[in-house]
């Protein structure tokens, strides 16, 4: 995985932690960028999954992404509101999928 996607998840969980703080009425942009971003981080998982092999912890892993994106997603097409513990769950996955990615890393 690239620093950069690093990077951009980094950039995407201060979006989400500031629409959490702050609970603006408009957040599509903020959801859509951190959507964009944990894509591109499923995608690079994806990527090393074909070429290092499926393991039952990666496959556990793009469980949790795919979690981070429906949670962000349902967060922004709601029936009724917005939801922010859902939002607010989202975020920490993330949290937690990056620090066992850089973990992963070392």
């Amino acid at each position: 995985m690239t620093r950069s996607i690093f990077q951009n998840c980094e950039h995407a969980i201060a979006k989400l932690d500031y629409l959490l703080r702050n609970h603006p009425a408009e957040i599509a942009e903020e959801l859509s960028d951190a959507v964009r971003c944990v894509v591109a981080l499923r995608d690079s998982m994806i990527e090393h999954r074909h070429q290092a092999g499926a393991t039952p912890e990666r496959d556990a892993q793009l469980q949790k992404v795919n979690a981070v994106i429906s949670a962000i997603v349902a967060g922004e097409f709601p029936m009724m509101g917005i939801r922010w513990k859902r939002i607010e769950g989202a975020r920490d996955l993330l949290k937690q999928v990056l620090s066992e990615q850089e973990s992963a890393l070392d």
